[in-house]
C-alpha cells in the first residue's frame, strides 16, 4: 500500500470519530397497546402476529424510521395503559376514561358496527313485557347511544361485556338477545366457524378510530412528522379498517358471510313500526 493510500485510509477511519461521517440511521422504537382479540391481534406460534393492528403498524415500520413494538392486552387494560410509561400510543374508539389521561393524536380510520342476533330483528322490539337484552362492549355505550335512534335504544336493556367475542358467544347461546359488534369481529368469527349460523345483522353506523397519546407525551416535531406518514398510509383517516385486507382473506363474493338478509327488517323500518304503536 502506498503512503498516499495509507493516509487516505486513516482519514476515512477517523471520520466517525470526528462526527463527520454519516452514521447508519437507526429506527426509533414506539410502543403501541394492541387490542388482544382477533381479528385485531392474532397470535402465531410460528411467526409474527397478524391482524388489523399489526397490518398497519408493520407498514409504519417499513415506511418510516420507526420500529413499532406491540403490547397485546385486553381492551379494558388498553384504556388504562396510558399511565404505563412504556406505552407510547393507544389505538381505540372514543372512550370517556381515555380523555382523563390521553388526547387524540390523529384519526386512523372508521369501523363499521352492526347489531347481531340469532333472531329476526323484529324481536328487538319490546313485546310481551320482555325488554330485549342487548350487549355492548364495556365503555362504548355512549358511542352506541350516538348511533342508535333513541326510540329504539330506550326499548333495550343494555348489558356491557368485556370483549366482542364474549358478546358474540353470549348472543349465540341466548344469554343476550343481540350484541352490538364491529363488523370486523362479526365477520371474522362467522368466517372462522365456516360461515355456519350467521344469524341476522343490521348495519348500525361507523365508529371513528383514533391513535391516542398519553398526556405526559407532548406533541413535537417528530410526532408531527410521523403523523404525516401515518396519514399517507391511512389516506388521512378516511379508510374503513377491514380485517379481510389485513389478513388477505377474501371471498369470491364481496358479500358478508351473514345474510345482511333482505328479509330482515332494517332499523328504520323498525322505527316506523315503533311510531305506529
Amino acid at each position: 500500500m502506498t503512503a498516499r493510500k495509507t493516509i487516505f485510509s486513516l482519514f476515512l477511519f477517523s471520520l466517525p470519530l470526528l462526527g463527520l461521517a454519516e452514521k447508519p440511521s437507526q429506527q426509533k422504537t414506539v410502543t403501541f397497546a394492541a387490542y388482544d382479540s382477533p381479528p385485531w391481534y392474532i397470535h402465531s406460534d410460528t411467526g409474527s402476529a397478524t391482524g388489523v393492528i399489526p397490518h398497519y403498524t408493520q407498514q409504519l415500520s417499513a415506511q418510516t424510521e420507526y420500529s413499532v413494538v406491540m403490547k397485546p392486552m385486553p381492551y379494558q387494560r388498553i384504556i388504562t395503559s396510558t399511565s404505563d410509561e412504556n406505552i407510547d400510543f393507544v389505538v381505540s374508539v372514543e372512550h370517556p376514561d381515555l380523555f382523563k389521561s390521553a388526547y387524540p393524536y390523529m384519526k386512523l380510520g372508521k369501523l363499521s358496527s352492526v347489531v347481531y342476533s340469532t333472531k329476526p330483528l323484529e324481536d328487538l322490539l319490546v313485546s310481551n313485557n320482555h325488554k330485549p337484552k342487548v350487549g355492548v362492549l364495556r365503555g362504548v355505550v355512549p358511542l352506541v347511544h350516538k348511533l342508535t335512534p333513541k326510540e329504539l335504544i330506550d326499548q333495550w336493556d343494555i348489558i356491557e361485556f368485556n370483549s366482542e367475542e364474549s358478546g358474540f358467544r353470549s348472543a349465540q347461546i341466548g344469554r343476550l338477545d343481540a350484541a352490538i359488534l364491529t363488523r370486523n369481529v362479526y365477520e371474522y368469527l362467522v368466517d372462522e366457524a365456516g360461515g355456519n349460523n350467521p344469524g341476522y345483522i343490521e348495519e348500525l353506523g361507523f365508529f371513528d378510530v383514533f391513535a391516542w397519546l398519553p398526556k405526559r407525551i407532548k406533541l413535537n416535531y417528530e410526532l408531527i412528522k410521523m403523523r404525516k406518514k401515518i396519514e399517507e398510509i391511512t389516506y388521512g383517516g378516511k379508510i374503513v379498517l377491514d380485517w379481510r385486507t389485513a389478513l388477505n382473506r377474501f371471498q369470491e363474493s364481496e358479500q358478508s358471510p351473514a345474510v345482511d338478509n333482505q328479509k330482515n327488517t332494517e332499523l328504520r323500518q323498525l322505527l316506523r313500526k315503533i311510531s305506529k304503536h
